[in-house]
């Protein structure tokens, strides 16, 4: 399908956002009760766990970091490209490897 500049290829929206939306609401009226919960936890009522899952899914879970290495956490080297070059991959990935200094096994793709 081809779609007009400007048209949105999901014009209803994502279904699963739909969702949390709908679960969001549906639990909104007991945070007041899980943030006491999570107080009383404190003084070791044990129903931490439920208060947070309703907290989360109304609020969403807190961003967590992620941190990308390589091998023995030395930093990922990124090389971009241009365009495609006019040979076979198996010529490419092996001059690429070559550049690199790494071994020049290449795997197959279909």
């Amino acid at each position: 399908m081809v779609w007009k500049k400007g048209q949105s290829g999901n014009p209803a929206g994502g279904g699963h956002t739909r969702k949390q939306r709908q679960i969001a609401e549906l639990l909104a009226p007991y945070v007041p009760e899980a943030i006491e919960v999570i107080l009383k936890e404190l003084r070791g009522s044990g129903r931490m766990a439920a208060a947070k899952e309703i907290i989360d899914r109304v609020y969403g879970k807190p961003a967590q970091a992620l941190s990308v290495s390589g091998p023995n956490d030395t930093p990922l080297r990124l090389q971009f490209i241009d365009g495609p070059p006019n040979e076979t991959r198996e010529e490419w990935v092996k001059r690429q490897n070559e550049k690199l200094n790494v071994g020049t096994t290449t795997g197959t793709t279909s």
